[in-house]
């Protein structure tokens, strides 16, 4: 379970004005200032975008500031995987995610496509690279209310390891083995994606690497994003694809691998425990 928010605010995330409707569903957005942490250079802020109200169900838009301790926004990001920044978003139980990309609206202003399907408290990673501080990666939790101030309780879905059983996603089948544990935190784990029973041998790059796999605690704590290890042969990567992770904080942990066949992405998900 996250740790809890101080008192949720209800904000209002837009200027009402005469010929604008409220959208049925409408949602407020309580994100408290953080600042910098420890080994971190830049802060980030979220907030709705300005005249796009947040809406259940509905896409629309967050814009994330980055500033260094003086206010200042980061002069360039550099291309990281094939974009200026990566945006992952989790729900308090894990059942939603998303892995986006904002675009970059001004030095220091990303904006980013966003759909919510659930009130509550939602927890933000966004992983982006400067000349000057590298790869860096940084979180933000925020509450998510209906118009007011009372946020609606949600039934938390337990959390119930599965990763000793494959997943079906479309026409393929994938199957993990060798994840972390508390005996062995650093692993080598791999996934094999199969169709009809044989393994498949074209797996297109995705945002520049292999596949993507993202692991979170169930306390939303620990973040680990990484990739595939082996090259591609011929533009393609092959089955089984072969990861590297480390995780020291034991606890339970939800998994998302997405892969990309025949131009689609396939996102799968596995529970396991540290």
């Amino acid at each position: 379970m996250f740790a809890p928010l101080p008192q949720f605010r209800s904000v209002v995330p837009y200027t009402p004005n005469q010929s604008y409707q409220k959208p049925q569903g409408a949602l407020s957005l309580y994100a408290p200032v953080v600042g910098l942490q420890p080994g971190q250079a830049y802060q980030l802020r979220l907030a709705p975008a300005p005249g796009v109200p947040l809406a259940l169900g509905v896409p629309g838009w967050l814009d994330i500031r980055l500033t260094d301790w003086r206010g200042v926004p980061p002069g360039q990001l550099q291309i990281l995987h094939e974009k200026p920044a990566h945006v992952f978003i989790v729900n308090q139980d894990l059942s939603e995610f998303q892995h986006v990309h904002p675009d970059v609206l001004q030095p220091g202003l990303l904006r980013v496509p966003v759909q919510f399907n659930s009130p509550g408290q939602h927890k933000l990673f966004l992983q982006f690279k400067t000349p000057e501080h590298g790869e860096q990666t940084l979180s933000q939790a925020f509450q998510l209310g209906t118009a007011t101030s009372n946020v609606p309780v949600q039934p938390m879905k337990p959390l119930i390891p599965d990763a000793y059983w494959p997943k079906q996603v479309g026409a393929y089948t994938f199957q993990v083995t060798g994840l972390p544990t508390r005996q062995n935190p650093m692993s080598m784990f791999q996934v094999a994606v199969t169709q009809n029973g044989r393994p498949v041998s074209q797996i297109q790059p995705y945002l520049g690497a292999g596949a993507h796999g993202v692991m979170i605690s169930q306390d939303g704590q620990a973040f680990v994003h990484t990739h595939p290890t082996s090259a591609a042969v011929n533009g393609f990567y092959q089955s089984p694809l072969m990861f590297h992770a480390r995780i020291d904080r034991p606890g339970l942990y939800k998994m998302w691998v997405q892969t990309r066949i025949d131009d689609q992405i396939h996102t799968v998900d596995w529970v396991f425990q540290v």
